[in-house]
């Protein structure tokens, strides 16, 4: 794919060929992306989310409605996840011969290892603090809690579409203010769902108790559609994320 003209047209085939064969669709940009990019690692993910849900409509597990919100919701994060593909995310890709230097985010990243490597556990969000410039801030950030952000993706994809832009102003700064002050309730979230994501599938099947699966579906589904404006109410979910991971442990599963 030689220009960016082709890409944006590939890109609009993928989107529609989504909405038509979905499996397909995601067979083919699996084949199309590198398996460096983070694209294909986001893609990944979607397609296993993809098949569980077939495999849950075999099964006749889930009901026709709930069906259909689920395979929507697939459908509009990969042509979300399609719109964001760049040519360094394909397979084939060449970088021009004489590469400029590393841009800030690859410096922040590195600088982040090197201090962790060098003084062992630090304060990451002190150091997000005192940082100046709110795009290094947010590179910064996705650098050192790339893990906690990753578990609520509007978040996340805004958050890169702002480092790849290169924005400015007061939009910018109200999400560095709002990633600051919601971070330490992010990680509280994500890191006990992170696990429950692992076992969740055999607590579904063995479980007496339907409801941990559905107090579960309803933390994830809040945690997908959280908006960047709504970061204060992490908060108010953190008790619920305790009491569905310690029912999961209490089961023996994790």
């Amino acid at each position: 794919m030689s220009t960016q003209k082709d890409l944006s047209s590939q890109k609009n085939d993928w989107k529609i060929a989504a909405s038509e064969d979905m499996e397909k669709t995601l067979e083919q940009l699996l084949r199309a992306l590198a398996s460096t990019s983070l694209r294909y690692q986001e893609l990944l993910m979607l397609n296993g989310e993809y098949h569980r849900l077939e495999s849950d409509k075999r099964k006749g597990i889930l009901d026709y409605d709930e069906q259909v919100l689920q395979t929507n919701r697939i459908l509009l994060r990969v042509i979300d996840l399609i719109d964001l593909i760049e040519a360094p995310d394909l397979k084939g890709y060449q970088a021009p011969p004489k590469a400029p230097p590393p841009g800030p985010m690859e410096a922040i990243a590195r600088e982040a290892a090197r201090l962790r490597e060098s003084m062992g556990p630090i304060d990451t969000q002190q150091i997000i603090a005192d940082e100046e410039d709110p795009l290094d801030a947010l590179m910064l950030m996705e650098a050192t809690e790339r893990k906690a952000i990753t578990g609520f993706p509007k978040i996340y994809r805004r958050m890169r579409e702002i480092q790849h832009r290169r924005e400015q102003g007061p939009k910018v700064q109200a999400l560095l203010q709002g990633l600051k002050s919601a971070l330490g309730a992010m990680k509280q979230f994500a890191e006990p769902i992170d696990v429950m994501d692992g076992v969740i599938r055999q607590v579904r099947i063995d479980a007496k108790d339907p409801t941990i699966w559905i107090r579960y579906r309803k933390l994830k589904d809040f945690a997908e559609g959280l908006e960047v404006d709504q970061l204060g109410a992490i908060a108010g979910q953190l008790t619920e994320v305790q009491a569905v991971y310690q029912l999961i442990r209490k089961g023996g599963w994790i």
